[in-house]
This record gives structure tokens, sequence and C-alpha cells, in this order.
């Protein structure tokens, strides 16, 4: 009887453990949280058209566009057929209300980094609650601003995140944010076209 336990016991970690291991493979987005340190990676499929990328953060209150500081520009980079990627994304808060971001594109055999620092200074002795979030897909690129990540901070205690329906349309969700006192929005586009010029 006791042989028949721990087998069933071994049995259920086993499966535990395998469907654990599935569910990272598929989606391939949340890696981990420690400490004040957030990391995400997205899948991507990039079309050999689109040859520049840019990554930026949004800054709101209450909704409304306080500021917009940009991350991380690419290109040309030089595809001459649909290529894989990946975009690993770190966000450290060593500090209430700082946020250190870097950005790394991985794509045909190249890497690009970018960097932001952030500090919010207004109301700093007001106690927020944090809450944050990310597009839970592979990401496919196309003429659209994508949101990637969120985080959004509330007086008093955190409020949940964005809805899934808020990364898959920004556009036609913005009323979401409205309901925080301070929300990061971190935005890329891939174009077909040099945008600098």
């Amino acid at each position: 009887m006791r042989k028949m336990l721990v087998f069933f016991i071994v049995t259920v970690l086993v499966l535990s453990l395998t469907a654990c291991g599935n569910h990272k493979t598929s989606e391939k987005t949340f890696v981990s949280t420690t400490g004040n340190s957030s990391s995400f990676v997205f899948d991507f499929n990039v079309d050999e058209d689109y040859q520049w990328g840019e990554f930026w953060i949004d800054e709101y209150e209450l909704g409304k566009k306080v500021n917009s500081s940009k991350i991380l520009s690419l290109g040309p980079l030089g595809l001459t057929e649909t290529k894989n990627g990946t975009i690993e994304v770190t966000v450290e808060e060593p500090e209430k209300m700082k946020h250190y971001w870097t950005i790394v594109v991985k794509n045909n055999g190249a890497a690009y980094t970018g960097t932001l620092n952030q500090e919010y200074t207004r109301n700093e002795n007001t106690s927020f609650g944090k809450t944050w979030g990310t597009s839970a897909r592979s990401i496919s690129i196309d003429d659209n601003e994508i949101v990637l990540a969120s985080i959004c901070y509330t007086k008093g205690n955190a409020m949940s995140g964005l809805s899934d329906a808020f990364y898959s349309d920004p556009n036609e969700n913005m009323e979401e944010i409205v309901n925080y006192d301070l929300a990061y929005l971190l935005r890329c586009k891939f174009y077909k076209d040099n945008p600098h010029e």
C-alpha cells in the first residue's frame, strides 16, 4: 500500500511539472520576478518588408498622456526573408516609483539593446498600489502599434491589471487606464520605411 501511495505521489508531481513546462513553452511571455526586478520574453515573426522598429514608454495620469520616452530604434534590419526573433524586457525598481527599463531585441543573428531610467517625483509621499501585465501571446508584426507591457499605480491598494482586450486592441480600450493614477505602457511599432525620413 505504501509503495502504491509513493508511486501515485511521484506520478502526480511528474504530470504537474510537465504541464507547467508546456505552458511556459507555448506562451513564452513571463520569465521571472525576483525582488524588485521583473523580466519578460516575447516571440515575434517579422516579414522582410519591415526593416525598422521603435520601442518607447508612454506615461499616463488618470488616462491622459503626459510623457513619451523612446528606448530603442532599430534598422535597417537587413532582412531578406521572414525571420523569428525575441524581445526581452527587464524592469528593475530599486526604489519606490523609480524604473530602469532594458530592452533587448534579437533577430537575424543580431542583438539590439536600449535602456531608459524613469523616476516619478510628483506626489512622492503618496502611497501607491502597483499592478503590472503583459501581452500574453506571440507577436505578429504588422502596421499597428503594439502594447507589450504595463505598470499601473493607484493610490492606496492595487487594482486588477489591464484586460486581455486592452492588449489586443489598446486604441478601443483606452478607457481602462482612466482608473489608474499613473500608468506606464511599453509600446513598439515596426515600419516598412524609415520613420525618420
